[in-house]
């Protein structure tokens, strides 16, 4: 790589894809595809980029100290890259200023670390997804407030939230996907964002 201008460092993928750094799977058949991201990634002057996954920030561990070490062979300072190892981060991003000095920006991620509920990222023409999982999930219909708290870092204005009363209509227009044995996994609460590339949410109801 030549000159390096820019370096972000993540403790949850979940922010690196949300800030573009995502590869589309090619081996999906469906219109889901599975996305590949990196905790840590470097871009050169000619926006070349290098991405690792065991380099991370945001606790004492092992990843956020090797990310220092690295850090710290990249020219930049301890003062500075000492920030990885702060838990009070989730992202820290260096950019080289025009003296050629790095800048560090620590920044608290919108995303909550430990969720009652968990969820995974994939593409779906052209916009971001985000499927719950149906074994471990807060339902809707029994806490919506609670419910909507959980998922208001992955799509914080909803400009649409869409409920349907029962799984035909919600397969009928389009909000299942298959599992590894072909059942019908289904969704039947929907909050989409206004933007462009519409995050998109699909949690299931019970």
């Amino acid at each position: 790589m030549d000159e390096i201008t820019h370096i972000f460092v993540y403790f949850n993928d979940f922010d690196a894809i949300l800030d573009g750094f995502y590869l589309v799977s090619e081996n999906d058949l469906s219109d889901l595809k599975s996305l590949k991201s990196a905790r840590f990634i470097i871009r050169d002057i000619n926006g070349n980029e290098a991405w690792f996954n065991n380099l991370n920030c945001g606790y004492g561990g092992i990843g956020p100290s090797y990310s220092q070490k690295v850090l710290e062979k990249l020219g930049i300072p301890s003062d500075k890259s000492k920030c990885v190892k702060d838990s009070s981060y989730d992202i820290v991003k260096y950019f080289k200023n025009e003296k050629g000095e790095f800048e560090v920006y620590p920044i608290e991620s919108a995303i909550t670390r430990k969720s009652e509920c968990k969820a995974t990222l994939y593409y779906h023409k052209g916009k971001i997804v985000c499927l719950q999982d149906e074994e471990n999930y807060v339902s809707y219909m029994d806490d919506k407030t609670k419910f909507l708290y959980e998922y208001s870092s992955i799509v914080p204005n909803p400009s649409d939230i869409i409920l349907f009363n029962n799984r035909e209509s919600a397969i009928e227009h389009g909000y299942f996907t298959k599992d590894f044995f072909g059942n019908d996994k289904v969704y039947q609460v929907i909050l989409r964002d206004q933007h462009g590339k519409g995050t998109l949410v699909m949690p299931s109801c019970s």
